[in-house]
């Protein structure tokens, strides 16, 4: 949503120098019929602009016609879908990360470890987890809680 109200102020500004620009050159062609002589070359005078103030655009209001805001409906829609969609696929993304992780390292810690297993292939974490897992004495020693019920939920999700 930042990013859109981002691109929408930015487009407005856009709007607003083209028809300073455009006021500029249609009074410096007036001013031009009458003296052939200019002081500045180009838009003349455009440092001294208030590119904020649009009550000089007023006379360009009636070269634009007049939108209702219903027809911005669709864009709107578009927009918020777009967003929901984004938003959407982020945060699936982040819980598939954060449950294929957890799934591994439970898997690991309820697996016992097999003596002709090679251990050179892995982690520091993985070689705890299969040391300490969910058999092992040290584990049954501090009366902690199980986290096989978890684990089923977590893997049939």
């Amino acid at each position: 949503m930042c990013l859109w109200y981002n691109i929408m102020r930015h487009h407005r500004l856009k709007l607003l120098i083209l028809g300073r620009q455009l006021l500029s050159y249609a009074a410096g062609n007036d001013a031009d019929k009458s003296t052939t002589n200019s002081d500045s070359p180009g838009f003349g005078g455009s440092r001294d602009w208030d590119f904020y103030n649009i009550q000089t655009l007023q006379s360009l209001g009636r070269y634009f016609h007049c939108v209702d805001s219903g027809d911005t409906r669709t864009y709107r829609k578009f927009i918020e879908d777009v967003l929901k969609i984004k938003g959407l696929r982020k945060a699936l993304l982040f819980l598939e990360n954060l449950y294929l992780k957890v799934l591994r390292k439970g898997r690991i810690a309820l697996e016992k470890p097999k003596f002709e297993e090679d251990t050179a292939d892995t982690s520091d974490d993985e070689s705890e987890l299969r040391r300490y897992g969910y058999w092992s004495p040290e584990y049954e020693s501090l009366n902690l809680p199980s986290f096989r019920p978890a684990f089923l939920f977590i893997s049939r999700i």
